[in-house]
């Protein structure tokens, strides 16, 4: 992870790429292969910010001096003008002169991240944290249910470093059962509410969990997963009107829902069960979100129905993955997914203040607002150029400011407003670009559009999307940067894979999913079935395979840049310097003459 991460706002590369507009070309001329134009203009435009420190207060002061026109603040990329008579700022981003008694001396440095506090957080108080597992304890758990006792064990027992931490085991089948310092069995008609209330009164520290009360998890073949996100919400909800803390839950599930509220076994067979199953667990969700708990689920089969139970996961920010039952504990799942869900801010507003001769893409925005973010939250916008007025001589300007206000509360207390500065130098040069590129970035970037590509059914434009990133990317990178293009390629080919075969899949005329499509729609033919909601939402109904291609979609969905090993910044700046030194050795050599630069003529082939 960069320790620049959360406290600096982060570029696709080091220099905006403003593209030179490409020439009238005569039809008898061919285009080169290797066009400079061959990049779209947005492809290195691309800024980013990472939520990482968002609980840490750097640099704190008391009163941001703002712009009366356009709110920004005063930073490191601030113009003085200073007259004889008094000194004026002028907005970087608006050009307003206001009147200015800050001196050159406590002018923010380049870089630096400052806090300002809005209000006094007092005496800071440690928040009391509930851990929940629901955990699928049916027959089909037989063989895996030991392995995942033993990793949940050593969790609990890695909380007890914490104070004020407490946790709860709730294994779901026919009936559910709530291990904490208590064994509690409940039946799943009962009042959850009144039930949910009752457990987190009697809650204590993860020193008094009762350990033994975990050999009595065991069930038959029936699943009553949304009864157990049930109780566990109404557990959350209670334990922080007891003591203001903050919950994490956590599903470990193995197939579908069968019993209890939310069932979706017979989804297929009964379409009418589907938008209620899907109203119930976005609603799960919602009341989630309320009060701060994030929501992650683990596969261990593949029959769970991702598509749906990802619901409750997206409303609240959770992590979806797959579970290795060899592997379980060795690679602590549990606690990668307790860092990455870490709650670091409350009430969040983020506001992007940009320059006005650029613009963001229709899909971004510039003012956000969320009810909390957690540690592994990263957001992106893209940027391009406005378009010049052909009468417009002026000069471009040598750089672009960027700033992002970022107004939260933290979790322990007070409320802050955090200013992060960027600055990005324009070039038309494409290599100057590809020299500072931000491979884990950009690749970050391009995993996230595939699966929103394919979360809307988008799987053509998905494909073509993933072809031509692939192909920008590797022009990109360069050699000190291979190891990080490794890691980026192999998700997207997995990607690509998976696209791969769902499209083959909607491709087969004689498939029953078709012949269903044309009885709904009464169409004998479709050439763009993915784009129809009507086939999309037979897809989920009657989907025959498994959840490989969901669970891979939403585990990716999220996916940050801080999940990719970066490579040592003083190789970056050996294989700068080298570059540097080549051109620097070209630019002394004699010039050859314009004749020997000028094309070949085109001439037509003999037939």
């Amino acid at each position: 992870m960069s320790e620049q991460q959360g406290r600096v706002v982060e570029f696709g590369s080091e220099c905006s790429w403003l593209k030179p507009k490409e020439k009238s070309r005569s039809p008898s001329r061919r285009r080169k292969r290797d066009d400079r134009s061959a990049y779209p203009q947005e492809f290195f435009n691309v800024c980013s910010f990472s939520a990482t420190s968002l609980d840490q207060v750097l640099n704190p002061l008391t009163e941001p001096s703002l712009c009366p026109r356009c709110q920004s603040s005063f930073s490191s990329n601030s113009l003085i003008i200073d007259t004889l008579q008094e000194k004026f700022w002028k907005c970087e981003y608006c050009g307003n002169l206001k009147t200015s008694t800050i001196n050159e001396e406590d002018r923010p440095k380049e870089g630096e991240c400052i806090d300002y506090v809005l209000e006094d957080p007092g005496d800071e108080v440690v928040k009391d944290k509930l851990f929940i597992y629901c955990v699928d304890i049916s027959t089909s758990m037989t063989d895996s249910l030991p392995t995942i006792m033993e990793g949940i064990i050593e969790e609990i027992e890695a909380l007890k470093e914490f104070p004020k931490t407490s946790a709860v085991v709730i294994g779901f089948s026919q009936n559910l059962i709530a291990v904490s310092t208590n064994v509690n069995t409940i039946d799943v008609e009962s009042d959850l509410a009144q039930s949910g209330s009752d457990i987190a009164d009697s809650l204590a520290t993860t020193e008094e969990f009762n350990f033994v009360g975990l050999s009595q998890l065991s069930g038959n073949d029936q699943r009553c997963l949304g009864s157990a996100l049930s109780l566990a919400t109404n557990i959350s909800k209670q334990f922080k009107q007891n003591t203001s803390g903050f919950s994490s839950i956590v599903v470990i599930a193995n197939g579908l829902t069968n019993h209890g509220l939310g069932r979706i076994e017979n989804i297929a067979q009964d379409e009418t069960q589907h938008d209620p199953a899907l109203e119930y667990y976005r609603s799960i969700g919602n009341q989630a979100a309320e009060i701060y708990t994030p929501i992650s689920l683990l596969s261990l089969g593949e029959l769970c129905n991702i598509e749906i139970l990802s619901t409750f996961v997206s409303e609240t920010g959770g992590l979806i993955d797959r579970i290795d039952i060899n592997t379980f504990t060795k690679d602590n799942i549990l606690r990668s997914i307790r860092e990455k869900t870490k709650i670091v801010a409350l009430d969040v507003q983020i506001n992007l203040k940009i320059s006005s001769i650029i613009r963001l893409r229709s899909s971004y925005e510039s003012n956000l607002t969320f009810p909390y973010l957690t540690a592994s939250s990263q957001h992106f916008w893209e940027y391009c150029f406005e378009d010049r007025n052909r009468n417009d001589t002026s000069p471009m300007p040598g750089y672009l400011p960027f700033q992002l206000q970022i107004t939260h509360q933290k979790p322990s207390g007070g409320k802050y407003m955090r200013i992060l500065v960027g600055s990005q130098m324009v070039t038309p040069e494409r290599d100057e670009c590809e020299l500072y590129a931000d491979i884990p970035l950009l690749g970050a970037f391009t995993i996230r559009n595939i699966t929103n590509y394919c979360l809307a059914g988008k799987y053509h434009k998905a494909s073509n999307y993933v072809s031509s990133q692939r192909k920008y990317l590797k022009r990109a990178c360069n050699s000190v940067y291979r190891k990080e293009l490794d890691q980026v390629l192999s998700k997207i080919d997995s990607l690509s894979k998976i696209i791969s075969n769902e499209r083959a899949q909607e491709k087969e005329e004689d498939s029953e999913l078709t012949k269903i499509y044309k009885e709904k729609s009464g169409r004998r033919k479709s050439r763009s079935r993915s784009r129809s909601p009507t086939f999309r939402s037979l897809r989920i109904l009657h989907r025959e395979h498994d959840d490989k291609f969901a669970l891979e979609i939403y585990k990716l969905k999220n996916f940050s840049a801080n999940e990719i090993e970066r490579v040592n910044p003083e190789d970056v700046e050996k294989v700068v310097q080298e570059s540097f030194d080549k051109s620097s050795k070209t630019t002394g050599r004699k010039k050859r003459s314009r004749r020997s630069y000028s094309p070949r003529p085109y001439k037509r082939r003999r037939r």
